[in-house]
């Protein structure tokens, strides 16, 4: 067997245990779909190319947060993005997991765990409104924004509003450069 057909191998094995765990993850299974992608990597460790890496911490993330598990789905994102940086920035697409680097602040991929009103919220707050003009503007009542400031500060894992600000600074220069 070629070294072309060993990885075309393995990146058919990696697919097939990837589609097992999202049907399992459909079916409600998702502690089973994460157990199959924990197998997954055990067994093909360095093997898996970039681009299944990247899809795996994805899934790990998304369905440790839905079994409750944020400190878990946090570590996930964070590796997700991570592994975006070097899929934008490599030249090869197949580097070994050992190689992976941390590139990115870890507060980055948790963005996508916040709801549309945590992320509005999160952009109005970061831009210096108070929570009487958050209310005003949404016709919530101002507790109901610091229940959703709570949350993102929670979620991002940043502790002041001074943190928030400079992680949404950090964010918007990034949207600047893509």
């Amino acid at each position: 067997m070629t070294p072309q057909d060993e990885w075309l191998e393995c990146a058919a094995s990696a697919h097939r245990h990837i589609v097992a765990a999202i049907c399992q993850a459909e079916a409600g299974q998702h502690a089973a779909a994460l157990s199959t992608l924990q197998a997954l990597e055990q067994e093909q460790g360095e093997h898996l190319d970039l681009i299944a890496q990247l899809l795996i911490a994805r899934l790990q993330g998304k369905w440790s947060a839905a079994l409750g598990d944020y400190q878990q789905a946090y570590a996930h994102c964070r590796r997700q993005q991570e592994l975006f940086e070097l899929c934008i920035h490599a030249e090869s697409s197949a580097l070994p997991a050992s190689q992976l680097q941390p590139q990115a602040d870890a507060a980055v991929g948790n963005i996508g765990f916040l709801t549309a009103r945590e992320h509005q919220v999160f952009t109005l707050v970061a831009q210096g409104l108070s929570s009487k003009e958050i209310a005003r503007r949404f016709g919530i009542s101002p507790r109901t924004v610091e229940i959703h400031r709570a949350r993102v500060l929670h979620k991002l894992g940043v502790s002041s509003l001074a943190e928030l600000t400079r992680l949404y600074d950090q964010l918007a220069g990034i949207g600047r450069r893509a």
